[in-house]
């Protein structure tokens, strides 16, 4: 089986007021437990790096515009890269990375066949206990070694590294279901409660909330009241 992995480095977090800076990709082999495939692609900006971004990444304004390329290139390479993989593979990729992808093949007509993605952030059965799903705490715990986070490919080998840890069919099987929103009907001052259960908080709903699998849903229970947004269970995390 052959995954894709895409890892993006953007200058924020929103896709309609930020931009792609870099596009990393890896095809995984899960028999030989190995890349195949990898590599990364800086991306061109007309507005300058922020400071913060800059110091995260160790990408400059200067490295871009030496060395990259038109968003459209580097996303329409993702899209042949699709064509030879079975799934998509990204860490906290379906709130991120997706909608980013989804913008620019939008805009730019660029096709991504249809598959699932594995999300290791909300696809792996994490041991109970974990303070938080960021990649570099996740690989700590799984005693994996980290280099030069938040750059495309090196995020892309953790990553990778965190998912082989897990049985396939579990996480296959898992990825496959749709997506729900759930809505806690608590208020914001019990917010510690809600917190350690992953929910967060939506300050232009003014409520707390969390995005997981139906598969995961329907088998769990919490310690508070909850609802679930009827119209998020029809959504599919299976394509761009």
């Amino acid at each position: 089986m052959y995954l894709l992995g895409i890892d993006l480095e953007t200058t924020g977090i929103d896709p309609d007021t930020s931009e792609i800076i870099e596009v990393g990709y890896m095809i995984w082999d899960t028999d030989a437990s190995c890349p195949v495939l990898l590599g990364s692609h800086l991306v061109r900006s007309e507005n300058p790096i922020p400071a913060e971004i800059e110091k995260m990444t160790n990408l400059s304004s200067y490295y871009l515009d030496r060395f990259g390329v038109a968003v459209e290139s580097a996303v329409q390479h993702l899209s042949r890269l699709a064509t030879k993989c079975d799934y998509y593979v990204g860490h906290n990729a379906i709130n991120f990375d997706r909608k980013y992808l989804s913008k620019v093949a939008r805009e730019s007509g660029i096709k991504f066949p249809k598959k699932y993605w594995i999300d290791t952030m909300m696809d792996l059965p994490f041991p109970s206990g974990l303070r938080t799903r960021k990649l570099d705490y996740l690989a700590v715990e799984h005693k994996i070694s980290v280099i030069n986070s938040h750059r495309a490919v090196f995020d892309l080998m953790t990553t990778m590294k965190l998912l082989e840890k897990y049985g396939w069919d579990d996480v296959i099987a898992r990825a496959k279901t749709g997506l729900v929103k759930l809505i806690a009907e608590t208020s914001f001052e019990e917010k510690e409660k809600v917190k350690m259960d992953g929910f967060k908080w939506d300050s232009q709903n003014r409520q707390w909330v969390k995005t997981m699998r139906l598969y995961d849903a329907k088998k769990l229970s919490f310690g508070f009241k909850y609802r679930s947004d009827r119209k998020s269970t029809r959504l599919n995390s299976s394509h761009q």
